[in-house]
């Protein structure tokens, strides 16, 4: 049972402890299952291409959300901001948003995409659109690991775990490596190499 479960949703303000059980176990989980989706599918451990698809864009959708939602529409809604570094006198120091720069439109179409074609039943979803569209796994993985990076490098301390830590340079192993060759996800069960900028 999380800290904050005993107290009212309506009146609610994270504690840190609140902030750290949502960094050290849900933020790593949603960051861990899109990352490792794509590593898995490049090693042919995750064969099958809807699945990968779905994974990578119902995972990037919540972390779009926590990304790029600066005003959350709840107020048990996490987002980037709250875990930023914090000045001597508590006020915090780092804007997240001069960070992370504007939202890309890969990221916008990745949230479109999974709200009307796979979140939702919806009388939204075009006729001919498929969520299962090739998608670039390569600018995908570059993009939420320099938000990652970002991210866990700019937390404040006291959200620190050992768990972050070791993720924290887990991301930046994958941040050097991404760029060079990538996958395509395509809705014809076919996996396609590219050079990177394709």
């Amino acid at each position: 049972m999380s800290p904050s479960t005993t107290r009212s949703i309506n009146n609610f303000v994270p504690c840190i402890d609140d902030k750290r059980v949502l960094l050290q176990e849900h933020f790593l989980y949603e960051s861990d299952m899109l990352l490792g989706t794509i590593h898995s599918f490049r090693c042919k451990l995750i064969s099958d291409e809807s699945i990968a698809t779905e994974i990578v864009l119902l995972h990037g959708r919540v972390l779009r959300g926590f990304f790029f939602n600066d005003s959350p529409p709840k107020n048990t809604d996490a987002i980037a901001q709250h875990f930023m570094k914090l000045d001597e006198s508590g006020e915090t120091a780092v804007c997240w948003k001069n960070l992370r720069g504007p939202e890309p439109s890969l990221l916008k179409k990745i949230k479109e995409k999974a709200d009307k074609g796979l979140a939702h039943l919806t009388y939204c979803r075009k006729r001919n659109s498929d969520p299962y569209d090739p998608w670039n796994l390569n600018e995908i993985e570059t993009e939420f690991a320099r938000l990652i990076a970002i991210f866990l490098d700019n937390i404040s301390d006291e959200y620190r775990t050992e768990e972050v830590n070791l993720y924290q340079g887990h991301v930046k192993r994958i941040s050097a490596h991404t760029g060079v060759t990538g996958t395509v996800l395509s809705s014809t069960s076919k996996r396609e190499s590219y050079p990177k900028g394709d």
